[in-house]
């Protein structure tokens, strides 16, 4: 008579869960969460909603960690709260913390769950293992894919403030000398920014929407550029900008030399990267060609020498 692995744990799964709807049920008028602190995808399903809650509730109990994932989502555009003027990346899975947290929970959950069932049915189905076995083989894997599901959001975030981050930079190449060239026609730097605002662009257009609307309410030039280092740390590029633009008005330096050599070192910066880029594309189109040359050779060499053992064997 074997130990009953597999019966335990699904008389232990279905209390903790009745337990987790239990709690969620007598807390959730009380702990304040509404729908808006938690996913879209949480919202209609009962036993989603309570795994977000638990993220939710997880939310502010580490400032360091919850500072760093307040500067990437602002990085990405991703942030969102009461009170802002423009909306954020309407494709983004999260917009603060609270959901963030709530998404990562989410993510271990279902990531686990999936995985758990997957692997059972293929152990036990298949009779690749015994029952016992195959309920610890498969808890093992379902914890390995549980952690790859708690660290995904914090990856898709980090990617995409990478990629946002870049893509200002690249922007600011071409865009730089645009705004030089309204301030040499005699607009002063918020109105050239405010006309630069107004066209078409991407990233760095966007960032400039919002000084715009802080110089709107703040009446202060320099304050409205703080705007862009807050939402773009450590991106040197930007920051370079707004401190020699805030150099320029504060002392009443030529805005129009300052505005020259950052248009002139952005578009370096620009070139640099382009070429980077392009040298990277290359490497990456070489690839599938080494890897087909690799693959025919191996058909070539392999199928006659099959064939030869084949005959010599028979």
């Amino acid at each position: 008579m074997t130990f009953p692995f597999f019966e335990i744990l699904a008389g232990a799964a279905v209390f903790l869960i009745s337990a987790a709807f239990s709690v969620t049920n007598v807390r959730s008028a009380a702990d304040g969460i509404g729908s808006h602190q938690l996913p879209k995808r949480a919202r209609a399903n009962g036993m989603l909603r309570s795994i977000a809650r638990l993220g939710v509730r997880r939310a502010g109990t580490s400032s360091a960690v919850d500072a760093r994932y307040l500067r990437e989502l602002k990085q990405a555009n991703w942030h969102w709260i009461a009170g802002e003027p423009i909306p954020p990346d309407p494709h983004a899975p999260f917009w603060n913390i609270e959901t963030l947290w709530a998404e990562k929970y989410l993510a271990a959950f279902t990531y686990a769950c999936v995985t758990v069932a997957a692997a059972w049915l293929l152990l036990v189905l298949y009779e690749l293992l015994p029952a016992d076995s195959a309920v610890i083989a498969s808890l093992a894997v379902a914890g390995m894919a549980a952690y790859f599901g708690w660290t995904a959001p914090d990856t898709a975030l980090r990617g995409a403030a990478a990629r946002r981050q870049r893509n200002i930079g690249l922007e600011m190449g071409y865009r730089l000398p645009e705004l030089r060239s309204d301030v040499l026609a005699g607009r002063t730097v918020m109105s050239a920014m405010r006309e630069l605002s107004r066209r078409p662009g991407g990233a760095f257009v966007e960032e400039l929407r919002r000084v715009v609307l802080a110089f709107d309410v703040l009446k202060d030039e320099a304050a409205a550029l703080a705007v862009l280092i807050d939402r773009n740390h450590n991106n040197e590029i930007v920051s370079e900008f707004v401190n020699q633009m805030t150099m320029a008005i504060v002392h009443g330096h030529e805005v129009n030399r300052v505005l020259n050599v950052l248009a002139a070192a952005a578009q370096q910066r620009l070139l640099q990267q382009v070429a980077v880029q392009g040298r990277r594309n290359a490497q990456e189109m070489g690839r599938p060609l080494a890897a087909g040359s690799v693959l025919i050779l191996a058909l070539l060499i392999m199928l006659p020498a099959s064939f030869t053992i084949g005959s010599a064997m028979f």
